[in-house]
């Protein structure tokens, strides 16, 4: 699949085009009907998709399944200046950078129009603009942590992004810290079983409003570890139940999120992380697998997607 093959249906409509130099390829879009035929056509792809809604159009940074970038940007209007969208005639697909602005009534009539409108666009913009969550599961070993690293090295020159392991903030340190083997302790008693899930309920609700509800919504989300890792595996957490509380969170929270499942074998596994046994190999991924099948059967917005790890 090369989504640039597709996107040349509407090649008269090419303002720019610096695909060959890992640039961006500018569509003039004023009736934002072209953007919705590509909105239907990525639909049910293998792909992730960041949608960034700036002030003069839409543009989608997309990931394919071979880890190939496209930046593709669907412009309002030709002039840099959406106040002055509709002032240039005889456009032949450039942007316009500057414009001759005569003081006429036409004219001013124009940037009346133009004003109204961006506003309206704004409001809009504000409404639709979503962070992009990608969230890594798998096994320990399977590589989520070096995934994490290559996708931040795609995005970098694109997008402001963020890793995270659960709701902690992954930092880069230079000091070597010790490794905490999982499992080596027993889980909690019911009652603090339930104490430990209302704590982390709170440190995700916390999560939320700072990273997703109070921010501007532009940036790439990569966990690392999975905030469901505590719904699929809760023993590793010590809790003695299912955390029905955390998981109605993260099925708001994560209702949009892109899933990619690192398929790997116990072998490979054990050589690069010996901190499970085949029985607990073999647990956790038939947690996973059944967890996402029963989520996908309840929620249609549910992307997932296996990746195999050799």
């Amino acid at each position: 699949m090369n989504i640039y093959h597709h996107i040349n249906r509407y090649r008269k409509f090419f303002v720019s085009n610096r695909v060959k130099e890992n640039g961006d390829l500018d569509i003039i879009d004023k009736d934002r009907i072209k953007r919705h035929e590509f909105d239907n056509y990525l639909k049910n792809k293998k792909i992730i998709i960041q949608k960034i809604y700036h002030r003069t159009g839409l543009r989608y940074n997309i990931i394919d399944h071979k880890f190939k970038v496209y930046r593709i940007d669907f412009l309002n209007g030709y002039e840099v200046n959406p106040f002055f969208f509709n002032f240039t005639e005889n456009v032949k697909n450039k942007k316009i950078y500057k414009v001759n602005f005569k003081l006429n009534f036409n004219n001013i009539l124009k940037f009346i129009i133009n004003i109204v409108n961006q506003f309206k666009w704004r409001i809009y913009s504000i409404i639709k603009q979503e962070n992009t969550i990608i969230e890594l599961v798998g096994v320990d070993g399977s590589g989520k942590s070096f995934l994490a690293k290559k996708f931040a090295n795609l995005i970098k020159n694109d997008s402001k992004y963020e890793i995270f392991h659960l709701w902690k903030k992954n930092i880069v340190s230079k000091k070597k810290t010790e490794v905490v083997k999982p499992y080596q302790k027993k889980s909690y008693n019911l009652f603090l079983s339930y104490l430990k899930e209302f704590y982390i309920f709170y440190k995700i609700l916390f999560f939320y409003f700072i990273h997703l509800f109070f921010s501007k919504r532009k940036k790439i989300l990569i966990f690392e570890r999975s905030l469901r890792d505590l719904i699929i595996d809760p023993i590793r957490y010590r809790l003695k139940h299912n955390p029905f509380f955390i998981e109605t969170l993260l099925n708001f929270i994560l209702k949009n999120s892109y899933t990619l499942y690192l398929d790997i074998s116990f072998k490979l596994s054990k050589k690069r992380k010996n901190e499970i046994d085949y029985k607990k190999f073999i647990s956790v991924n038939n947690n996973i697998k059944k967890y996402y099948l029963r989520n996908r059967i309840n929620n249609s917005n549910i992307k997932f997607v296996t990746i195999k790890n050799k």
